[in-house]
């Protein structure tokens, strides 16, 4: 009870515990204590499955946010099962292809329709800063992502004209370009540390999913041969209405986004930004699988302040959470929680303060401002900027790697490849390339906390970078279509395991929390521009430089980025956002004093500062 009176989280186990004699109470806190002795071991089953119990919230959190990451891999895959059937139903004009079978059925307006989707992901992701500052991370999956894309869904399955479907696609593109930093952030912000990297992964995995899911649904619809008006040209397409029924179900997948983005527990970092200490801690505990006991009056007090600081109230800080022994981490979390919340709000928060809070977190004129400016700068004064500047290169340098060792270049290459090798249909030959991606990407998922992220994204590059050499010894020597498909597999298999999900579980990583919401926008948009202008641009490529020149280009920028990563990137598993933060912070204050040793993150998940900073090591 006196627990209860200082505001503890409590587990639902331990409600008969409370009208316990003291004695019993004694003993059975003792038998938890042991039970968590015997879980850090491994040796003790319910205690483990009391330990899994504890990490289903986070999981759970992870995969419903996920389905904002599902809709976007649905909206990047839509338009090769669709785009057959709308051609001489919607876009007209066509122009038909020179070779044998004249499957190759374009026009000018279907290629727009096809590409546009990148502007207005641009377009989504940099506004995606400021939503994710005033919105919050779950309310802008449920308040923008969902209503957004569900809208560009519904307008493109009632559309008539070209144009109807253009507005439409930019309007998906929106969504799901906010989407594509909303997701990432979230995880991140929720996940234990221990977890976040597995976590954050499951992002490009429901990607995957998602254009696998676009792409079986396209292949089990009824399919016709179609024949247009550019001359003898028959291909084979789902049925003219089917194209609208793939829109509906995209549509259906915004909605349930919608639905499940209700019951996800905000991010306590963002709460403890705004000032609502007692609302992220009560969301923490919802993550961490454990109950919030309010003190008695305490809690209503506390409303009437207007959402004053609860957790100063409740004396010791380990004594505010459960004594199973993982108070430790639960506690470590909530002091990262309180530095989080700003020095005006620790006692009292008014809604013009919540507004002085917002406006002080960083925002793109910022970022602009430090990008452009020289490092010995102003800015170099403005610690909050000074450290931001070297994790937001770091994550924009990786995006542009992951863009620039061509990975869209090669999933258009795919089609020749199959079509030499004898795969006639396209639409089931896309579909494997996808499901390796996905089956590659879950074994990323399940490696990144156990190898690290370093090591994962070195072993991404050099995969990638022999697949890369290996088909233009293709192209160049002429080798059999097996070559091909063997390179194929082995590059899209190495992009999976580390460059695919890894650039966007660490973005969010690297970014200090004040910077947080703008940078990630301006790392996503960098991202999607990066993949617009490959998109473009490698046809040209392919005809300047032949497709052998453009892969040795694609296995340069991977021995670049090999050493890139080798030299500059940390380690981030095992480590806490906070404890990332305070690295950079260091560092930058080094820099600024021409201090000559630097901040470090040891491999055993714990920080320790320079000395000239007089910060002590943590473990």
């Amino acid at each position: 009870q006196e627990e209860q009176a200082r505001g503890r989280c409590a587990t639902p186990h331990e409600a008969p515990m409370a009208a316990a004699d003291e004695s019993a109470s004694q003993l059975g806190r003792h038998a938890l204590l042991a039970d968590h002795d015997d879980a850090a071991t491994g040796d003790h089953p319910a205690a483990a499955a009391k330990e899994q119990a504890r990490v289903l919230p986070a999981v759970a959190a992870a995969c419903g946010a996920a389905i904002g990451a599902t809709l976007f891999g649905y909206t990047l895959g839509y338009s090769s099962p669709a785009l057959p059937a709308m051609q001489g139903d919607v876009f007209h004009r066509l122009s038909c292809g020179d070779d044998d079978d004249k499957a190759d059925v374009t026009s000018a307006m279907s290629s727009l329709w096809s590409s546009i989707v990148n502007a207005g992901a641009m377009v989504g992701a940099l506004a995606g800063g400021g939503v994710l500052e005033r919105q919050g991370r779950r309310g802008a999956l449920l308040y923008v992502v969902a209503p957004v894309a569900g809208a560009g869904w519904v307008w493109t399955a009632a559309a008539r004209t070209w144009a109807e479907l253009l507005a439409a696609r930019v309007v998906i593109g929106a969504g799901v370009g906010l989407v594509s930093s909303a997701v990432p952030v979230y995880i991140a912000e929720t996940a234990p540390a221990r977890l976040r990297g597995g976590l954050a992964s499951v992002n490009q995995l429901a990607v995957t999913l998602g254009i696998v899911a676009v792409y079986l649904a396209g292949d089990l619809l009824p399919h016709a041969r179609r024949t247009y008006n550019c001359g003898d040209a028959a291909v084979s397409a789902i049925h003219p209405a089917g194209w609208r029924l793939l829109a509906w179900l995209a549509a259906a997948l915004a909605g349930l986004l919608a639905c499940v983005a209700v019951g996800l527990p905000e991010s306590p970092t963002w709460l403890a930004r705004r000032g609502r200490l007692a609302d992220a801690v009560a969301s923490l505990c919802a993550l961490r699988g454990v109950r919030r006991v309010p003190p008695p009056k305490t809690a209503a007090a506390a409303a009437e302040a207007g959402g004053a600081d609860d957790v100063d109230n409740a004396g010791d800080v380990n004594a505010f959470f459960d004594g199973e022994g993982s108070n430790g981490e639960l506690a470590d979390e909530l002091a990262a929680l309180r530095s989080a919340v700003p020095s005006s709000t620790r006692k009292q928060q008014t809604e013009e303060k919540e507004e002085d809070d917002e406006a002080a977190a960083i925002t793109p004129l910022d970022l602009a401002r430090l990008i452009f400016a020289p490092p010995g700068g102003p800015n170099a004064k403005d610690d909050s900027l000074a450290s931001t500047r070297e994790p937001f290169a770091i994550a924009v340098t990786l995006m542009l790697i992951q863009q620039f060792t061509g990975i869209n270049a090669v999933i258009f290459f795919a089609g020749d490849v199959l079509g030499e090798a004898g795969v006639k249909n396209r639409d089931l030959g896309a579909l494997i390339v996808m499901i390796v991606q996905f089956v590659a990407t879950g074994v990323a998922c399940l490696l990144v906390d156990r190898l690290g992220r370093r090591p994962l994204l070195l072993i991404s590059l050099g995969v990638q970078t022999a697949a890369s050499a290996l088909m233009a010894a293709y192209d160049t020597f002429d080798f059999a279509p097996v070559v091909a498909i063997v390179a194929l597999v082995v590059f899209i298999t190495g992009f999976a395991l580390g460059l695919g999900p890894l650039c966007w579980a660490m973005m969010p990583e690297l970014l200090p929390r004040r910077a947080r919401g703008a940078a990630s926008a301006v790392v996503t948009t960098v991202n999607w521009g990066c993949a617009f202008l490959v998109t473009e641009v490698y046809a040209s490529m392919v005809a300047a430089m032949s497709p052998a020149g453009t892969f040795l280009l694609f296995a340069a920028v991977g021995v670049v980025g090999f050493f890139y990563v080798a030299t500059t990137v940390p380690e981030t598993s095992g480590r806490s956002l906070d404890d990332i933060e305070r690295y950079f912070a260091d560092r930058a204050a080094a820099r600024h004093r021409g201090a000559g040793e630097a901040a470090e993150l040891h491999p055993e998940g714990s920080y320790r500062a320079p000395p000239a900073t007089g910060g002590a090591a943590l473990a």
